[in-house]
C-alpha cells in the first residue's frame, strides 16, 4: 500500500484488519502516531514513516514478526522508541537518521538477531557516559502493583513493562543505565537498559550480572501487553495481539473493586 504525500493526519483503526497486507508506504505525511491495530498486519514486511510528524511509536509493532524493514527518518518530535521492538524478531534494517530528540535506543533491540544495518546519527567520541547512582525507591503503590499487576490496572493507566535485564514488572518507577556501542560501521550508538531496580552501576559491573545470571532465560519484551478489542457496532469483536489479556478483562470485570483489596497484601 502506497499513501505517501497524501496529507494524512491519521489512520483508522481498521487498518488492522488487512492481515495480507505486506508493503506499506506512508512517507511524506502529517502522522503524529500510529494505532495500535497495527499490530493486526501479521504479514508485513516494510514499513515507511519517514517524513512525518510522529511523536511516539505503538508498543504494538512488536507483534509484527515477519517485518524486516523500517524507516523512521525526519521525524523531528521522536523522543524515544518503545521498549517493545524487542519483539520484531525479523528486523534487519532500522533507519533513524534526521530524529534530533531521540537521544538513545532500546537496549532491547541489542537481542534482535537479524539487525545488521542501524541507521542512526553517530554520537561525539568524547561522549562519556555520567549516569546518576542515585535513584529515588519505588513507592508503596508501586511495590504492590508489581505484586499484583491485575489489580493495579486501576491505579495506572497503563501496562507495565519489563526490566530490561531480568524481565520482573515496573511501572513508573525505574533505574535508567546507558550503554554506548559501537557499530561495525563505526556509528557510535547509546543504548538504555530501563531496570526495575539497580543490577548495576557501571558496564563492569553489568558484565559481571551478566555471567552470574547467564542460565536464566531471556524474557519475552510483549509479556505485559494487554490486548486490543476492537468492538464495532453490528459486527463482532476484534482482538488484537496481546500478551496480557487479563488486565483488560478485570477492569471490565470487577467496577465494583476496592482499594482495600489490593493493599490487603501489605497486612500480611
Amino acid at each position: 500500500m502506497y499513501r505517501s504525500k497524501n496529507h494524512l493526519e491519521q489512520l483508522p483503526d481498521a487498518i488492522g484488519s488487512l492481515i495480507n497486507l505486506q508493503v506499506l508506504h506512508l512517507q511524506h505525511n502529517q502522522l503524529a502516531e500510529i494505532p495500535d491495530t497495527i499490530c493486526g498486519l501479521v504479514n508485513l514486511t516494510e514499513i515507511d514513516l519517514a517524513h512525518n510528524q510522529l511523536t511516539r511509536l505503538s508498543p504494538y509493532i512488536g507483534h509484527l514478526k515477519k517485518l524486516r524493514l523500517l524507516y523512521l527518518n525526519h521525524n523531528y518530535n521522536l523522543s524515544n522508541l518503545p521498549i517493545e521492538m524487542g519483539g520484531l524478531e525479523g528486523l534487519t534494517t532500522l533507519a533513524v537518521l534526521h530524529c534530533p530528540q531521540l537521544k538513545t535506543l532500546p537496549a532491547e533491540l541489542l537481542q534482535l538477531p537479524n539487525l545488521r544495518r542501524l541507521k542512526i546519527a553517530s554520537c561525539p567520541q568524547e561522549q562519556v557516559i555520567r549516569d546518576d547512582l542515585t535513584h529515588n525507591p519505588p513507592s508503596l503503590l508501586e511495590i504492590c502493583a508489581r505484586q499484583r499487576i491485575k489489580d493495579a490496572a486501576y491505579y495506572f493507566p497503563h501496562s507495565p513493562k519489563p526490566c530490561s535485564a531480568c524481565g520482573k514488572p515496573y511501572f513508573e518507577s525505574y533505574v535508567s543505565r546507558r550503554r554506548l556501542v559501537e557499530r561495525p560501521d563505526s556509528t557510535l550508538v547509546m543504548f538504555e537498559y530501563r531496570l526495575c531496580s539497580a543490577h548495576w552501576t557501571d558496564d563492569q559491573d553489568r558484565m559481571r550480572y551478566i555471567f552470574s545470571h547467564s542460565q536464566q532465560q531471556p524474557h519475552d519484551v510483549l509479556q505485559f501487553l494487554p490486548p486490543i478489542v476492537d468492538q464495532q457496532p453490528h459486527r463482532s469483536s476484534r482482538i488484537y495481539g496481546g500478551a496480557h489479556p487479563s488486565i483488560e478483562e478485570e477492569k471490565i470485570a470487577t467496577p465494583s473493586w476496592r482499594p482495600q483489596r489490593f493493599l490487603k497484601g501489605i497486612r500480611r
